[in-house]
């Protein structure tokens, strides 16, 4: 659990538009940050289904950590973009490894509820915002 020296890092709004698109998996710190953080969701508003709610793919946060080489994944992340020489992006060649994503194969749980519900989520946990 958070203890007396804990910390508030951020306090934000997630606002998503009608007609939005989905937002890719992805975690909010690197599945191997070494310091616990956590997110609070707290929902503004009722929601359902049919409004696009954030979705999370709960699983094992330790082992998804273990499963990927995630210094090599964050500098492959910050390649720079290749121009031919019309001026076009060349895409990046494909990781030589292959990877299963962390969230392969697990059912996303929509975030939905009433005015005031809130859920607790370890920030490593891959999610997206609905679409």
């Amino acid at each position: 659990g958070l203890g007396d020296d804990a910390n508030l890092v951020e306090l934000s709004a997630m606002v998503a538009f009608p007609g939005a698109e989905a937002q890719a998996p992805h975690s909010d710190v690197p599945p191997d940050a070494a310091s616990p953080v956590c997110t609070l969701w707290v929902q503004l508003q009722d929601s359902s289904l049919d409004m696009g709610p954030t979705e999370i793919f709960p699983g094992n946060c330790d082992a998804a950590a273990k499963r990927v080489d995630w210094a090599d994944a964050r500098r492959r992340a910050r390649r720079a973009t290749v121009y031919a020489s019309d001026g076009e992006a060349v895409e990046d060649a494909p990781p030589t490894v292959e990877e299963t994503p962390p969230w392969a194969g697990v059912a996303p749980e929509p975030l939905v509820g009433a005015a005031g519900d809130a859920a607790l989520m370890d920030c490593r946990v891959f999610h997206r915002g609905g679409g």
